[in-house]
């Protein structure tokens, strides 16, 4: 289960933008395109990518889940902090100390 990958945009990650994206793939008739916009979303947000996984955890009793929804989140988080200038630099520096 560690090994599953997803397919994710930056778009997918950011408030308003994505629901406007899901939005206009319900419209195009894309709705497993848009639940998956939706479900990125959830999973690169802080604050609902845990609600999420407390949620498997003990509503779902689905402790692989859990943990593929932190993986997920923290993939996503890694290569945000990557992509922002200086701090990705510093990060690297880190690595290659």
């Amino acid at each position: 289960f560690f090994l599953q990958s997803f397919s994710i945009t930056m778009t997918d990650t950011l408030p308003i933008v994505s629901q406007i994206k899901s939005i206009l793939q319900l419209l195009f008739g894309q709705t497993d395109r848009a639940l998956e916009t939706q479900v990125n979303f959830v999973d690169a947000t802080p604050l609902l990518s845990q609600l999420k996984s407390l949620y498997e955890i003990f509503a779902k009793k689905d402790l692989i889940q859990a943990i593929e929804t932190q993986r997920k989140f923290l993939i996503i988080t890694n290569a945000t902090i990557d992509g922002i200038p200086l701090v990705g630099h510093i990060k690297g520096l880190g690595h290659y100390i």
